[in-house]
């Protein structure tokens, strides 16, 4: 019997050692795992920052491209208002017979403003257009890849 509770007492210190073993092995398995999703936490926190400034930097490309098309449409505007103002004092100026009888240069700065015209017209709405549909799309280059602008078709060729 004494062997017997020797035998017991033996098992007894193997188990306990074991159970000390494996308690350090899950405290330290614990403090990996506490570790990595620490690291991780920082990825991504880091992540979602460069994300937030990416999309404040496409909003402010985007703000500025507004801006840009719509001093250039201005412009043709009033261009086109100078044009027009132009050729009503022509107008005026001329008897009611002569303007029967329209010149073929006047006739031709008509149909050239009239062009002009439906070229602004259509450009402003392909602009909208465009902008609207790359905004939903979300066809935006990222800044992160290096290029800040949208592809754009030539526009502005007219102005």
């Amino acid at each position: 019997m004494k062997q017997e509770k020797e035998m017991l007492l033996g098992f007894k210190a193997l188990g306990a050692a074991r159970s000390q073993q494996f308690q350090k092995t899950i405290d330290s398995e614990m403090q990996k795992t506490g570790a990595t999703f620490q690291q991780s936490l920082q990825f991504l926190d880091e992540q979602r920052q460069l994300l937030l400034t990416q999309w404040q930097t496409l909003q402010a490309a985007a703000a500025n491209r507004q801006a840009e098309e719509t001093v250039k449409l201005s412009e043709a505007i009033a261009q086109l208002d100078g044009l027009i103002t132009e050729a009503e004092g022509r107008f005026k100026k001329r008897k009611f017979q002569e303007l029967m009888e329209l010149p073929s240069e006047l006739e031709e700065t008509m149909n050239s403003l009239s062009r002009k015209n439906t070229i602004a017209a259509v450009t402003l709405q392909k602009i909208e257009g465009t902008l609207s549909s790359q905004l939903e799309k979300g066809q935006w280059e990222s800044p992160a890849g290096g290029d800040t602008t949208i592809n754009r078709k030539s526009t502005d060729t007219f102005l």
